[in-house]
């Protein structure tokens, strides 16, 4: 059957339109304002250079500054939209923006001392949560181009002093984050020199003399260490080798990114929480554990910082206080542990003796691999009958705190795996040559051991679990 002819132009325009409705103009233009541009975003950059080479005046750029943070991050949750904008300002040579605010934050000290002006602290402020915006936007997989260079900033004077000011939250974190941008910076650049090294050393041992100024690489790295000054990094002191420099390099690549998570922690888990803590934290990227070269380091400052916050943690009423030195404290613990040796960290030991609070301790040690890391390495001294290094009877007493907490998280996705290093433990303690050091508390390991296996067993529904429970590994 044939469709009726339209009689009019309407007709004929409503059989052929689409079905979408029609925008009005203003939906339009914002359409189009939204739409993704090359143009667009050239021309938002070039808005910014004016915008920011026109601020001569410090409370001009000033608002600008405070901005900063907001456009990068907002109020809850990171944006990209301007990234490429507030590099390029940072690259900028018409503009320096790092430079600029570096600056604008020294109007804030007076004779070397920072003011106590509310203005002047606002404006100390925003120039710390800024500059911790802008080295947010370096991240490690990035090209060398793409991470920003603080090394100027981080000699500066804008730190001296700053951890006894009001402001010692916000200029906590942005030293930290400026510190890693600035290593991600320069690590493609170590890598080479050390590359080169090596090469002239190989040409050297085939009869082609190619001698590198040795002179200038231990100047680089003197100057490294004087923008690290806080990490306290080994001395470049010559005279050198190629061989020696290409382990004090390898020191440098090693090293610097845990000193910079440890400095950061150490201030973290005082008595202010610092700015962004968790985002901090994240950003700076560790191989774990720890780096063999640090441990001692690490475990003497890790010890310190747990014994220091122990009694704060057990009488802490603030929930929130508490929250934030856990977290700190579980990220030391996380590169303390004891991967392929005999001996549990002090500080460990320390806090699951001395820390009153089962839930937090189930937190840090069940929520993680610590426990497993934990139980492995009794077994590992038991199995390799070095019981002789366990000399302490607090080890075998967080040992059985480590156990008792256990019993309270069973339904954690990865028991299997728990209960399996439980079960190892259980045969070590058990069939361990006698004597074994402190009896009494190696049977009551046990006992708890057993009661693990037994509710293993239970919930697999086999008699695996009553089997170990009625061996007769408890000596008569």
């Amino acid at each position: 059957m044939l469709m009726p002819e339209s009689n009019t132009f309407e007709d004929s325009y409503a059989i052929q339109a689409s079905p979408v409705p029609k925008e009005t103009m203003v939906e339009a233009i914002f359409r189009a304002a939204l739409e993704p541009s090359s143009d667009r975003s050239e021309r938002d950059r070039n808005a910014l250079v004016w915008t920011a080479k026109s601020l001569t005046d410090d409370v001009e750029l000033e608002r600008l500054v405070d901005a900063i943070p907001d456009l990068l991050w907002g109020p809850d949750y990171r944006r990209y939209s301007y990234d490429s904008c507030i590099r390029g300002l940072a690259r900028h040579p018409d503009v320096q923006l790092v430079k600029r605010i570096t600056s604008l934050l020294l109007t804030t000290r007076f004779d070397g001392v920072w003011s106590s002006s509310d203005h002047i602290g606002r404006r100390a402020i925003a120039c710390y949560k800024a500059l911790w915006a802008i080295a947010s936007l370096s991240e490690r997989g990035q090209s060398d181009t793409k991470a920003l260079n603080f090394e100027n900033v981080l000699k500066s004077s804008i730190f001296i002093g700053a951890r006894n000011s009001d402001f010692a939250v916000y200029s906590t974190s942005a030293r930290a984050i400026m510190q890693w941008s600035t290593f991600l910076a320069v690590e493609g650049r170590l890598i080479a020199a050390r590359e080169n090294l090596v090469a002239c050393e190989g040409d050297e041992l085939k009869g082609k003399p190619n001698s590198p100024k040795l002179e200038d690489v231990c100047d680089a790295l003197s100057d490294m260490r004087i923008t690290f000054y806080e990490l306290d990094l080994p001395s470049t002191r010559g005279p050198h080798t190629i061989s020696s420099l290409c382990s004090l390099i390898d020191t440098f690549l090693s090293e610097i990114p845990f000193r910079i998570l440890l400095e950061f922690l150490c201030q973290a888990s005082l008595d202010t929480p610092p700015y962004h803590l968790e985002e901090t934290i994240s950003s700076i990227q560790v191989s774990r554990p720890i780096s063999g070269s640090l441990k001692a380091t690490f475990e003497s400052r890790a010890y310190t910082i747990v014994s220091n916050q122990i009694p704060r943690l057990n009488a802490a009423s603030d929930g929130a206080e508490v929250a934030r030195i856990d977290k700190c404290i579980t990220e030391l613990m996380l590169l303390l542990l004891p991967v392929d040796s005999y001996r549990t960290p002090a500080a460990i030991t320390l806090l699951l003796n001395a820390r009153t609070s089962d839930h937090a301790l189930g937190i840090l040690f069940l929520r993680s691999n610590i426990e497993i890391h934990l139980w492995e390495s009794c077994v590992r001294t038991l199995r390799d009958g070095a019981k002789d290094l366990l000399q302490g009877q607090e080890e075998f007493t967080a040992l059985w705190r480590l156990a008792s907490i256990g019993l309270h998280y069973e339904a954690l996705h990865d028991f299997p795996v728990r209960y399996a290093c439980r079960e190892s433990a259980l045969k070590a303690l058990s069939t361990a040559q006698s004597p074994l050091p402190f009896p009494l508390v190696t049977y009551s390991i046990i006992a708890l051991l057993k009661v693990h296996a037994l509710r293993f067993g239970k919930a697999r529904n086999d008699g695996r679990g009553l089997t170990l429970a009625r061996s007769r590994y408890i000596p008569p």
